[in-house]
């Protein structure tokens, strides 16, 4: 049976009106009024219409038809229920993962403040406590582990902690602290020393802590913080170190300090302050007490002070530094003072105060004065200088011309040419040469270099200059001494273009002349060999007619018998020293004569020459001294006969024309060392004499064979002019050389320089002790002892020597005490002479060593005086001290030494007199140059003084050069050892300038002051007019 229409009502209305909340409620309810419909006519339900079997069957459809729509309705309305509650559980999900994000983001947060909270404690070494007194109760944070250097899981108590990490007096200070914290309820904060675990060093610590109130008011515990404020700490203690310093630098500081506040009190006074100007703080408590007391001219003071208020503001203002002013003020004993004044605040000082400097410079300024002044004596001898004297910088600027140098260019002025380079007036091919000279001399070398120039006026010419580098304060420039070579140049184009036009003849004419000379050369040396190989027969006869004679003479003769033997004596005497010249001579020429080398002692070569020839000597009427320096070894390898042989020439040439001239002849012969290059020795052997000396030109040909000074000479003294020659060829075969410097009627002095090696004395096999030549020459007034000298000054030396060999002593000279003690050692002396300052030894520790060695020995006391140029009383007395016997001021003249001597040697027993203090000049006020004083200490002897002076001179140099070394290296000792050497021999010369300027110079480089350098430029200065000095006193009152 079909279901009826309406069994379709509720689901074609969820169908088309969808599954509402509405919809669904009608659509069940239709379903239970047809459920309910169908079971009343199945239960008999009487309807006012009559109902068959079909309608039965109806109203079971009904029913079934109601149940199915119930049934599909709620599986349909369960379905949507499933579908909404698993889209609300989805939603809730979705917010629980919200939450769980952000919760763990909030963890994140709190995570990372807490790790910023460490680390910021750990970078402030800072950490937090709690602590409960009442129960002994303690908790740490991490930053108190750190601090104590203790592990995290480390559980103290607040006793065991504070008496395990705690200084002892921080201990009690803690306890008195959270005592009165649970007392009164204040917070307190107080500071701690620490004791670190594991370092064990002691630390500093800031404790902060307040008392924490429960509900009720109570406190229950203590709580705070502890922090490491060690660095803190020793910052505080290393600025109280440094005040300290500071204050004590004030106090010690030689600069003349002050202090004074805003309010015009002076403040403080350092020492210097008080000692250069004689104030104290109670002479001047407020700036207008001493503003009118060191400024005493109204002007002036409101000048000054002007000037001083302009310079803080200005200081202030900018932030700079205060620009130093030179003031004069009075001092209080009324005296000016020249000072440097400088103000600086204090930084640290909250009381506005200022510290003034105020640097003394008044000897300065006199210094620069005087120094002003010796520059403008030096500008005046420069402008006159007849050739070019020019300064350049770096980079070829002109700093410096004279006038000579401006007309040579042909400048204007000096203002028209400086700063500019000098490279436009240089001809292009030689500007690199130029350029290349002044980086070398730049870099320390001289230089000397030919260029052409074109002068501003289009004029060439050729120059040659002399350049060497210049210190100029910090800066090297190049000095240049420059001459116009142009008619030089001229001359030598001239010779250079007739050389090119006979080159062609002369090499014609060379051929004819090669085989001229052979021919020639073959026959000197068939000459020269006949020569050579008739020496022995012509040798025998003479030595027989000579040795005949002398038989002669030793038997009876009558007086005119003895007169014609002594003349065939003296004339075959004369004959065989010809002869002798003449086949030396020719055994030269031959290349016959060899040098044969051997131990031999000089010292014995040199005394018996002399010995030899003294009798001579004596006949003519001349006196012949000798001096072997002890620095020469005893012996020597070479050839001692040539050696013998020169010297032998030398000296009879020097005795032959140092007699008959109506006065005593002197003729010496000194022999030093000059040079050691390990094996090879230098001996510089001086030949001196005061005979009839030789002019220029007699000097050209003196070493030409077969000549003499001129036909007078040959006459008067005889000879074949070969002497010479034969002994300057021998000088050549020995790798030497022989130089004669000489005058007319003022004597001749040949240097002979000779190189030898060092011998072993052992093989000197039997030979005699060198001849002391003195022993045997000096005058017969002389003492027998002899004099031991030790002085480390060569000028020195040679005074003292002159002076002991005119008085008649023999003498050693030691260059050192170490030299003089060796010497002492194994000689005879009667005395030493000893300087007090030398290298090695000095004569305070030569005279101990003596002293010691004599009383070691027992030997008999030898008289000691010291030669000093400072003989104060300090000095003299230290002298006595140590085994000094007397002693002698220099320059030492003649009747000082000779009564000096005489007191010891003659009257050893009696005691020295006291010493008096010699008064030292000022450099200021000393004479430049006093030529009466070496006259007073070595007489008057012309040639010996312009040796001295010459020898002066010469060193000088050199040592100005050690004292500008020494001042490069800042080696202000060095600098006072050698000025100290420098200041006798200049004032023993008469140079008592430079031997003020020597004085100072000492002084300040012994104390090791730096200062000894501004004096260099005064001594340069000074050296420079005493050299001029000394060549106008040599050019009009010495021998030319």
């Amino acid at each position: 049976m079909a279901l009826p229409w309406f069994a379709f009502v509720p689901l074609v209305a969820v169908l088309l009106l969808g599954p509402g909340l509405d919809t669904i409620l009608w659509s069940v309810f239709a379903c239970v009024v047809v459920l309910a419909f169908g079971l009343a006519g199945m239960v008999g339900y009487q309807f006012p219409m009559q109902y068959d079997t079909g309608l039965i069957e109806f109203y079971n459809m009904v029913c079934i038809v109601g149940l199915v729509m119930i049934l599909s309705i709620l599986a349909f309305v369960f379905g949507e229920s499933h579908k909404k509650a698993m889209a609300t559980i989805q939603a809730q999900n979705r917010r629980l993962e919200e939450e769980s994000e952000q919760r763990r983001r909030l963890l994140e947060e709190a995570n990372e403040r807490e790790f910023f909270l460490r680390q910021s404690q750990q970078v402030g070494q800072i950490g937090g406590w709690r602590a409960d007194p009442v129960n002994n109760t303690l908790m740490w944070t991490e930053g108190v582990y750190n601090i104590i250097e203790m592990p995290l899981d480390f559980k103290p108590d607040l006793e065991s902690a504070m008496d395990n990490f705690l200084l002892p007096d921080s201990r009690a200070l803690l306890a008195d602290s959270l005592k009165s914290a649970l007392v009164t309820g204040e917070p307190f904060s107080i500071q701690v020393q620490i004791q670190a675990a594991k370092s064990e060093i002691t630390k500093w610590g800031e404790l902060r802590g307040q008392p924490h109130r429960d509900t009720e008011g109570r406190i229950d515990y203590l709580m705070g913080t502890i922090q490491d404020i060690s660095a803190r700490k020793h910052a505080e203690m290393a600025l109280q170190e440094s005040e300290f310093r500071f204050k004590s630098i004030i106090q010690s500081s030689p600069i003349p300090l002050a202090l004074n506040n805003e309010q015009g009190e002076i403040t403080y006074l350092n020492p210097s302050f008080v000692s250069v100007f004689g104030y104290t703080l109670d002479d001047i408590p407020r700036l207008e007490n001493w503003w009118p007391r060191a400024y005493p001219d109204a002007v002036y003071r409101q000048w000054v002070l002007d000037t001083w208020l302009e310079h803080l503001e200005i200081s202030k203002r900018d932030g700079t530094a205060f620009e130093r002013m030179e003031i004069n003020m009075r001092a209080k004993d009324g005296s000016m003072r020249v000072v440097l004044a400088s103000a600086a605040p204090l930084q640290c000082n909250y009381n506005g105060e200022h510290m003034v400097v105020l640097v003394d410079i008044t000897d300065q300024k006199q210094i620069e004065m005087r120094l002003a002044q010796s520059e403008s004596r030096l500008r005046t001898i420069i402008d006159a200088e007849p050739e070019c004297i020019i300064l350049l910088d770096e980079h070829g600027r002109l700093v410096e011309m004279n006038p000579a140098g401006l007309a040579m260019i042909e400048a204007d002025s000096l203002t028209q040419v400086k700063n500019q380079p000098v490279f436009g007036i240089i001809t292009p091919p030689y500007r690199s040469a130029f350029s290349e000279m002044i980086e070398h001399v730049l870099m320390g070398e001289s230089m000397t270099l030919e260029f052409e120039i074109i002068g501003l006026k289009g004029t060439h010419r050729w120059l040659e200059t002399h350049s060497v580098p210049w210190r100029d304060g910090e800066q090297t420039l190049l000095l240049g001494v420059t001459r116009d070579v142009t008619e030089r140049k001229r001359a030598e184009d001239e010779i250079r273009r007739y050389k090119e036009h006979l080159e062609e003849e002369v090499q014609q004419r060379t051929l004819d002349l090669v085989q001229a000379r052979d021919a020639a050369d073959q026959a000197s040396r068939a000459k020269s060999a006949f020569l050579a190989n008739m020496s022995h027969e012509i040798r025998t006869p003479m030595n027989g007619v000579i040795g005949m004679t002398d038989v002669l003479l030793n038997t009876p003769l009558t007086p005119e018998q003895a007169k014609m033997a002594r003349l065939i004596h003296e004339s075959a005497n004369s004959q065989l020293a010809i002869l002798n010249d003449i086949l030396d001579f020719s055994k030269i020429e031959a290349g016959k004569l060899d040098l044969v080398s051997a131990p031999f002692s000089l010292g014995d070569v040199v005394g018996k020459i002399c010995a030899m020839l003294d009798s001579v000597a004596s006949g003519n009427g001349v006196a012949l001294t000798s001096h072997v320096s002890p620095a020469i070894p005893s012996a020597l390898e070479g050839d001692a006969l040539r050696v013998r042989q020169i010297l032998s020439n030398l000296l009879t040439n020097a005795i032959k024309f140092s007699s008959g001239l109506g006065r005593k002849g002197n003729v010496d012969i000194s022999a030093q060392l000059a040079g050691d290059e390990g094996e090879r020795l230098w001996i510089e052997l001086v030949v001196r004499d005061n005979g009839i000396g030789m002019d220029t030109a007699t000097l050209d040909r003196v070493f030409h064979p077969f000549t003499q000074a001129d036909s007078s000479t040959t006459r008067k003294y005889g000879g074949t002019g070969l002497g010479l020659v034969i002994t300057s060829r021998l000088v050549e075969m020995m790798d030497g050389s022989l130089r004669v410097d000489s005058a007319p009627n003022l004597g001749s002095a040949f240097t002979l320089r000779l190189p030898f090696l060092q011998a072993d004395v052992a093989k000197l096999a039997g030979a005699n002790e060198a001849t002391p030549l003195a022993s045997a020459i000096v005058s017969t007034d002389a003492s027998a002892r002899k004099i031991l000298v030790a002085e480390d000054n060569k000028i020195n030396q040679e005074v003292i020597y002159q002076q002991l060999d005119m008085l008649g002593y023999q003498s050693d000279i030691a260059n050192d005490g170490r030299d003089a003690f060796a010497l002492w050692l194994r000689g005879d002396y009667g005395l030493l002479l000893s300087d007090i300052h030398m290298p090695n030894m000095d004569g305070y520790q030569l005279a101990q060593s003596i002293r010691d060695e004599e009383r070691k020995v027992g030997a008999i006391r030898m008289p000691i005086v010291a030669l000093t140029a400072n003989v104060l009383k300090g000095e003299a007395d230290y002298c006595k001290e140590v085994g000094m016997d007397d002693y002698l001021a220099k320059p030492v003249t003649l009747p000082l030494l000779k009564a000096m001597l005489e007191k010891w040697l003659l009257n050893s027993a009696e005691a020295a007199s006291p010493a008096t203090e010699e008064p030292q000049a000022e450099t200021g006020d000393a004479i430049v140059f006093e030529p009466q004083i070496l006259t007073k200490i070595v007489g008057d002897n012309p040639v010996l003084i312009r040796r001295l002076l010459e020898m002066f001179l010469a060193n000088t140099e050199e040592w100005i050069a050690d004292l500008h070394a020494a001042a490069d290296t800042d080696d202000a000792l060095a600098a006072g050892l050698v000025a100290h050497s420098l200041k006798s021999g200049a004032r023993t010369v008469g140079a008592m300038q430079m031997g003020a300027l020597f004085e100072r110079i000492e002084k300040t480089g012994r104390a090791g002051d730096l200062a000894f350098k501004s004096l260099l430029p005064s001594l340069k200065v000074s050296f420079e007019m005493t050299k001029q000095a000394i060549k106008i006193f040599l050019g009009e009152s010495g021998p030319d």
